[in-house]
């Protein structure tokens, strides 16, 4: 008696589900409830992913993304097996760009930074469980870190916690046509163009911090005496071809408006 209500309960969840859904939908509401280690995406008429992607890996979601024409748009999300969140990164055309944040088994922030030219690029933050700031990371164009400046719990500077180059000595361009940019050394810029024209210097930017650059180029200064971003643009510097001196020279000021931290960076550029 037992088995034959069984049946009919089963038959009856059967007919109900029938008549509410499609047989598309069927399947999909099959797959989910039967999913262990699968991807579930649609393709469009080109036979590429489009749409929303989601992966499962031991029954578990793994990570969601959005697809269009098999290229990832918007946000990659993963998640620690527990279900919370472990990153969330932000795409461009495939690459990892703008925003990503890294998270804790629990669910804290752990991470947040920006993304640029497929990489992390520029200011990165860790952080205490309490979500204020721990320690402040500058990357650099190859993805090094290049600066670091520790917080205590309380939000201020901890100095003892500071490395590194305020200024990255790795010098850059971009030219039209190049998804990357081009070192500026002088290999790198007689092996691949001759189009350049305009000078990239990666810089920090920590919180309650001011930086002072000066760039010397054969003679012409250019003055930042309160950088914003971490990326100081020199436009139409390499005019014409031939050797370019460059000396940039910086200083990192607290809130007291003192001194912390400096470098000098000489450098040869030939076009």
């Amino acid at each position: 008696m037992k088995n034959s209500s069984t049946i009919i309960l089963v038959v009856v969840l059967a007919i109900l589900i029938v008549g509410s859904f499609s047989w598309s939908h069927i399947r999909i509401k099959w797959i989910e409830l039967f999913k262990l280690d699968k991807t579930i995406v649609a393709y469009n008429s080109l036979g590429n992913m489009d749409g929303k992607a989601v992966q499962y890996v031991n029954g578990k979601i793994y990570f969601t993304v959005n697809l269009v024409n098999g290229i990832k748009q918007g946000w990659e999300t993963i998640y620690y097996s527990n279900g919370k969140i472990k990153s969330k990164t932000f795409f461009v055309d495939g690459m990892p760009s703008e925003k990503g944040y890294l998270y804790t088994k629990d669910g804290k922030l752990a991470y947040s930074g920006n993304y640029k030219y497929g990489k992390p690029y520029g200011n990165w933050y860790e952080y205490y469980h309490n979500g204020r700031i721990k320690k402040y990371l500058l990357y650099g164009l190859q993805k090094d870190v290049a600066f670091t400046l520790g917080y205590d719990i309380n939000g201020k500077l901890d100095l003892k916690e500071m490395s590194g180059l305020v200024v990255s000595p790795s010098l850059f361009t971009i030219v039209p046509g190049h998804k990357v940019p081009i070192p500026l050394d002088s290999v790198n810029v007689r092996a691949k163009s001759t189009d350049i024209k305009d000078l990239f210097i990666t810089v920090a930017n920590p919180q309650h911090t001011r930086l002072s650059v000066s760039v010397k180029i054969n003679g012409t200064i250019h003055k930042f005496s309160d950088v914003k971003g971490n990326t100081i643009k020199i436009m139409n510097v390499f005019k014409e071809s031939g050797k370019y001196n460059i000396f940039v020279e910086s200083h990192l000021f607290n809130h007291e408006n003192k001194i912390i931290n400096g470098i000098n960076i000489p450098t040869t550029v030939v076009k």
